[in-house]
């Protein structure tokens, strides 16, 4: 027998109630009773509650009939559900300190998980499953990197509960890296013959110029900005509950006409703290849109986004400066990293071609 309850909390303690007709937004459970012994299952949400009993009495029926006719029954060693094993490894990596991006696309990968797998226990969980898992996100629709990164996250999952080595690293789903791009001189002219701000102009002098992430872009404050240094900081904001990638911090020197800009930015909004202030004075985060738009205006086609910026930063300053030095204004804490965002030349550009010619 399988019951539903949702768990409360009265008086300061928490205590259990038979579910109401009406789904609510509760912490949902399931009482089982087989064999004169009761136990309780952590569900969650309510619309993972229809699975879990289908699961749960699954579960009791390969009991009965194992008892029936004289076979061992395959134990749970852990009996963590599924929902429970999630909920403990979002924690951990909350805990760990890791980045809200990083806990939110956890929480989306492992939720899919859920709504895929079909066992209840973590324990029951095999190399099949997260096999089939991947099948299953390139049937809704996931490009093979996607995949990819998904069956890394589930992975990473599996080995927080002590589960490792279930499916061979050279069966794990594999893509084709994608051609390194950056944008042509020619293209950023375009950019910003398309702006038609001063805050466009702006977004696109820190992009070209920083080779910031956009998310460091969107938390740069006017106190980050070293107007008599011509430097940029890049620093934790606790106060919006964000922190640099790799939770390193750096400097970048900028060109005098970008803190030129800024400083006439700040003039004009001096009243704010952030550079890209939301309408609630919160960091903006519709700037890769402002991108999108502006590469529209501009005829850009392909790729229209700050990770491309940062390919073109690279790029361009790889000629200049040292690995080292392009490493460390990209915030990359190893050169493979930096090497992966240098594009390669255009076979048809008029000074590769004088090189090629005259080998």
């Amino acid at each position: 027998m399988i019951g539903i309850y949702i768990r409360l909390k009265v008086d300061g303690k928490r205590t259990f109630r038979s579910a109401p007709e009406v789904p609510g937004d509760y912490e949902y459970w399931l009482k089982s009773s087989y064999d004169g012994r009761q136990k309780w299952h952590r569900v969650g949400r309510y619309d993972g509650v229809k699975k879990a009993k289908f699961l749960l009495e699954r579960e009791q029926e390969r009991k009965e009939a194992a008892r029936k006719y004289g076979l061992v029954a395959p134990a749970s060693l852990s009996h963590v559900t599924v929902a429970e094993g999630v909920e403990k490894f979002i924690q951990r990596k909350i805990a760990a300190g890791k980045r809200p991006g990083t806990v939110t696309a956890y929480k989306f990968t492992l939720g899919l998980f859920k709504e895929f797998c079909p066992h209840l226990y973590v324990d029951e969980i095999t190399g099949d499953t997260l096999l089939d898992f991947a099948a299953w996100c390139r049937k809704r629709g996931d490009a093979e990197r996607t995949v990819a990164n998904r069956f890394v996250d589930i992975a990473s999952f599996m080995k927080f509960h002590g589960k490792t080595g279930l499916v061979p690293k050279s069966d794990w789903p594999k893509y084709t890296e994608r051609r390194v791009e950056s944008y042509t001189q020619g293209e950023l002219d375009k950019f910003y013959a398309a702006a038609k701000t001063e805050k466009e102009r702006l977004l696109l002098d820190l992009l070209i110029h920083s080779g910031f992430r956009i998310g460091e872009i969107a938390h740069l404050t006017f106190g980050d900005v070293d107007f008599t240094g011509n430097k940029l900081h890049v620093q934790p904001k606790p106060q919006w509950n964000w922190v640099p990638k790799t939770h390193e911090c750096r400097t970048v020197r900028v060109p005098g006409k970008v803190i030129l800009a800024l400083s006439q930015w700040r003039d004009k909004n001096g009243e704010q703290q952030l550079v890209f202030p939301s309408t609630v004075g919160k960091p903006d985060e519709h700037l890769l849109r402002i991108v999108d738009d502006l590469g529209e205006r501009a005829g850009i086609t392909g790729r229209r986004d700050a990770h491309k910026f940062r390919a073109t930063f690279a790029t361009r300053n790889s000629g200049r400066f040292r690995p080292q030095d392009v490493q460390r204004m990209l915030g990359h804490r190893n050169i493979e990293t930096t090497m992966r965002y240098l594009a390669v030349s255009d076979l048809d550009d008029e000074e590769f071609v004088k090189k090629i010619e005259a080998a």
